[in-house]
């Protein structure tokens, strides 16, 4: 609720606020709702690789471009000159997201209305606007980042041994990421040795702290430059500039205030999460520089990466409580996962301690962790064909929390059965 306020949302509509198919927050029954999403590890790929993917590819010359150009590894000389790279990069992504956001509204042939949802939702009905049109009382554009505790991690391990203890170069790291750890054994294992974000080490939750910063002042910065771009109704001088900025934004023509009434705008908000995607998010993806191999799945949400938070659920309270989430009004979603072990009360105090060290947003998904590993077994032996499908009809009601709903734990892929069985906590 206070991140709706700081957003620009009036005080008695953020209190009643609700949650959309996963656990996005929105207005109830007041506002339309899109978002897009920025993978902070692509953006480190770019800042370690000038604008460009590290994923191996010849035909791409030094990868697949996605950004501009910034300053080449070999001139970096210090922490601080990898961490502009990514805060140039983080901008970049933002804004495009933020550009897509506006220009979801400027295509007529992507958009179909909805006129009976439209008639249930705010002041429609009364202004006779389809909420595909700019009929809500409120729009929400929400732009999440996505790999946030990885990118941290990374950068904890490229400072620690690149810069500090200087035991590798960043040309090494980066020939190491582009083949996929291949010959690197090594420093694989120093970098998955490394500090993780969400044990309560300042060291990395420092990054963490800053990379959060960064991204939630970049989408305030991008609210600026597309509310210039697609609402502003420039003459003079500056007709010139906010026609040159809407031709690159790939628009023309009169402002969205002209074409959907003056009361139009977008509100920006920030968050973090991958909602249930964190295995398909990490394909594509190459190797990073906290232990992460390519292809592997990302964090999900915005909890620590899993398998990493090894001081147990008070030090990961601990870490996200430095992270000022009262600010992020599309959320910042944590999913802790627990074995049967923990009682009614245990699952209350942790819930009254999440609230306590500041939370946003939590699920908690308790489950018989011996029970899963025989199960994980099973698939996996239904996969390789050594037994048939059958055998996994008696543990067809065991489900699992996935992003913001639940599912059969036979349902899932093998990486998401892995890495689930990697979160558990043990009671």
């Amino acid at each position: 609720m206070p991140a709706f306020e700081k957003d620009g949302i009036p005080r008695v509509e953020a209190l009643d606020y609700v949650v959309d198919g996963c656990w996005e927050p929105i207005l109830n029954a007041k506002c339309d709702w899109t978002f897009g999403m920025v993978n902070l590890l692509t953006v480190l790929e770019c800042a370690l690789n000038r604008g460009a993917l590290l994923m191996k590819n010849p035909s791409l010359l030094r990868g697949q471009k996605k950004s501009y150009a910034t300053k080449d590894i070999g001139e970096m000389t210090s922490f601080d000159d990898l961490l502009k790279a990514v805060r140039f990069h983080i901008d970049f992504f933002t804004d495009m997201v933020g550009l897509g956001i506006y220009r979801f509204y400027t295509i007529d042939a992507s958009v179909t209305p909805t006129p009976f949802f439209s008639a249930l939702l705010g002041s429609c009905l009364l202004k006779g606007i389809d909420k595909t049109w700019g009929g809500a009382d409120y729009i929400l554009g929400g732009i999440l980042s996505t790999a946030a505790p990885n990118c941290a991690n990374a950068l904890l391990s490229i400072k620690k041994f690149v810069f500090e203890e200087k035991k590798y170069s960043l040309e090494q790291v980066v020939a190491a990421l582009r083949n996929n750890y291949v010959g690197y054994d090594d420093m694989l294992n120093e970098f998955k040795k490394a500090s993780k974000y969400g044990n309560s080490l300042e060291d990395v939750d420092s990054i963490m702290r800053w990379l959060m910063d960064e991204f939630y002042e970049s989408v305030q910065e991008s609210k600026v430059l597309c509310d210039k771009i697609f609402l502003s109704k420039p003459d003079g001088d500056d007709a010139a500039r906010i026609d040159a900025l809407r031709n690159l934004a790939g628009y023309s023509g009169e402002s969205m205030k002209e074409r959907f009434g003056e009361d139009f705008t977008i509100y920006f908000t920030s968050g973090s999460g991958t909602f249930g995607q964190y295995a398909s998010m990490g394909k594509g993806v190459a190797a990073s520089a906290d232990g992460r191999k390519a292809n592997e799945p990302i964090a999900p949400n915005c909890s620590p990466v899993s398998g990493t938070a090894i001081n147990g659920i008070g030090h990961i309270f601990s870490s996200m409580q430095k992270l000022n989430l009262s600010r992020f009004a599309a959320g910042v979603m944590i999913d802790i996962c627990i074995d049967d072990k923990y009682s009614a009360p245990d699952i209350a105090h942790i819930l009254s301690k999440f609230v306590a060290n500041g939370g946003n947003l939590m699920s908690v998904s308790p489950a018989d962790a011996g029970m899963l590993k025989q199960v994980k077994t099973l698939c996996d032996e239904v996969r390789a064909g050594s037994k048939p499908p059958s055998v996994l009809n008696p543990y067809t009601w065991l489900s699992v929390r996935v992003g913001g709903w639940n599912a059969p734990f036979v349902t899932l892929t093998d990486e998401q059965q892995d890495d689930y069985l990697k979160r558990i906590m043990r009671g």
